[in-house]
């Protein structure tokens, strides 16, 4: 399973589909995080062990490279990590980056994955944003116990629903008063949780199967309120920004 997220330290890494640099990023974002910032040799070294030694992702997905954060689009041969890190690390390979083709010029970085361009596995060349590959994400989170929490985009219930899952999770299920109070310390308020009742009307769930009887409803709550142009009801729970950690329904 290519796809499940490894842990090092206190990232997620996982692929992410592109084919452009852009749209890998796009991704990234979309699952909390950026294309992977590379600082160290050691980290360097570890992406190389997982990604291309024990592994062998260039077999199971058939690509030679993975996109990384990497690029100069904004000011050419001025490199920066698209996360904001600052980290005077690179692993360019012989001649790279060379800045352009005759059809383009060649703004963002890849991380080979075999031998190849007389490159060894795990270093860097500079390639155009149209080459179809997979991209690199690195995905910060927080851990409390033994869980990850990360704030993944939507907008959508279901969308956010989808990004925790391409992570190996779900919107999060609130087990406690303790852990609510953790969440709006730590993370923030206004964001999906994961309980809904979209398969039975009045019958709240958590996505994830647990069986956690805690609720944490404003007054009145939830209302599961009918929308007038679609009839759409209110099957969806959040933390409300000005209920004070209390939840809310909505579409």
């Amino acid at each position: 399973e290519v796809s499940i997220p490894i842990i090092r330290g206190n990232s997620l890494y996982t692929i992410v589909d592109g084919p452009q640099w852009e749209n890998a990023q796009a991704y990234a974002k979309l699952l909390g995080g950026n294309l992977v910032t590379i600082g160290s040799s050691n980290e360097n070294r570890w992406l190389v062990d997982q990604y291309y030694g024990e592994r062998k992702l260039s077999e199971l997905l058939d690509v030679k490279a993975l996109w990384i954060g990497f690029n100069d689009e904004t000011s050419e041969n001025d490199w920066s990590w698209i996360s904001g890190e600052k980290s005077e690390y690179t692993n360019w390979s012989n001649g790279e980056p060379n800045g352009s083709y005759a059809y383009g010029d060649a703004d963002s970085a890849e991380f080979y994955l075999f031998d190849t361009y007389n490159a060894d596995p795990g270093q860097w060349g500079d390639n155009l944003d149209d080459n179809y590959r997979y991209g690199l994400a690195e995905i910060p989170f927080i851990r409390r116990g033994d869980s990850a929490y990360v704030i993944v985009e939507g907008p959508t219930w279901e969308e956010a629903e989808a990004n925790a899952v391409a992570l190996g999770g779900h919107l999060v299920t609130i087990n406690d008063t303790a852990e609510n109070e953790w969440i709006l310390e730590n993370l923030e308020s206004n964001t999906w949780i994961g309980k809904t009742d979209k398969d039975q009307a009045g019958t709240w769930q958590w996505i994830n199967g647990e069986s956690s009887n805690f609720t944490n409803w404003a007054a009145s709550q939830p209302s599961n309120s009918i929308r007038s142009e679609d009839g759409k009801t209110q099957d969806y729970a959040y933390i409300h920004p000005h209920f004070s950690g209390k939840w809310d329904d909505h579409w």
